[in-house]
């Protein structure tokens, strides 16, 4: 392991090295854990799969362990509650070893443990921008104080997804009626796959003169084919990778039940799923850890999938007509950087 891996504290070290089994860290972290020790705010830009949210995380629970932070001291922002649960399971493992205190807040997260953060908070909070402007309307000065005096660090996940949107307007909102409750300068970090314009993204996430944009500049170019959209053309092309694992792309719906039909009837693979809006919550999610697990198969989804829900390594990632948006397609296309 580098030099980086040897400043880390002992406990942290022996998770990584012993529970972990990693030999070396990835490209990416190697470039973005030293620049988060050294406090600048941060966007960091890598396919899925690169190691980048361990890159942020890594430096985050070495300084809670070293430096005995009081929480809340991680304010996780995602625009999904699947991405949150996603995460949360994710980081879960990593507070339980460390010990650390995570809590995911959103609609479908029970009263009791939302009155048992506000009571005694926690080290980490994931949370949307709906849930946190919840707290900030919602809870009085006091409690407010309680809760995000100790806030250090400010991680926006996909956060090409927020910047110059709606939603993005209003998270900057949020952030700025935050500080009236912390005395002290908060570390702001940027996650995502893909960003067209990152110097824009970056300014949007800080107006800090000395943040730094960091990429990963190892991946290889995706292999792409262009095919006519004839249900016979797609269906055949798919049918020769019916050995891999396939992440297929509908706009709608209803196109995605149509092509679900469709492959189980004439493909017949062993494994197909389906995600999109309308399948209960408890399905869907079902899905996403049983495709996770298959090495073969097709998901067919809408948009649902498109952000960084963890459904584990892809081979092929196809779309049915271009997505509205070039960012949309670019992160579609990031999904099988693994």
């Amino acid at each position: 392991m580098s030099d980086i891996f040897q400043d880390l504290d002992y406990r942290l070290k022996n998770f990584i090295a012993h529970r972990l089994k990693w030999h070396n860290f990835m490209p990416i972290q190697e470039k973005t854990i030293p620049m988060i020790k050294e406090g600048k705010d941060v966007l960091v830009i890598a396919p899925t799969a690169s190691g980048k949210t361990e890159a942020v995380f890594i430096p985050i629970f070495d300084d809670i362990l070293k430096n005995n932070l009081e929480p809340l001291t991680v304010l996780y922002i995602s625009p999904l509650k699947a991405l949150i649960n996603d995460m949360y399971e994710r980081l879960e493992r990593w507070c339980e070893i460390l010990n650390a205190t995570i809590i995911k807040w959103h609609g479908d997260v029970a009263p009791s443990e939302k009155k048992k953060f506000v009571k005694d908070p926690a080290n980490i909070l994931l949370i949307t921008p709906e849930s946190l402007e919840v707290i900030l309307i919602n809870r009085s000065t006091e409690s407010k104080k309680k809760i995000f005096q100790n806030l250090k660090y400010v991680v926006v996940d996909e956060i090409h997804y927020f910047a110059a949107s709606d939603r993005g307007i209003q998270l900057n909102s949020l952030l700025n009626r935050l500080k009236r409750y912390i005395p002290h300068d908060i570390q702001k970090i940027g996650l995502s796959a893909t960003v067209g314009n990152p110097d824009f993204v970056l300014t949007w996430l800080t107006e800090d003169k000395n943040a730094e944009i960091v990429t990963d500049d190892t991946q290889k170019l995706p292999q792409y084919k262009v095919i006519y959209e004839e249900d016979y053309t797609i269906l055949n092309t798919l049918k020769k990778y019916r050995d891999k694992k396939i992440l297929f792309f509908l706009h709608s719906r209803r196109d995605a039940e149509e092509y679900h039909n469709l492959l189980k009837r004439h493909l017949k693979p062993e494994n197909i799923h389906i995600h999109h809006s309308s399948i209960d919550k408890e399905i869907r999610e079902e899905s996403e850890e049983s495709f996770k697990l298959i090495e073969s198969g097709i998901m067919v989804s809408t948009s649902t999938l498109e952000l960084g829900i963890d459904v584990g390594d892809i081979s092929i990632v196809a779309q049915k007509n271009p997505p509205v948006q070039v960012t949309s397609f670019f992160q579609r296309v990031g999904r099988s950087g693994r």
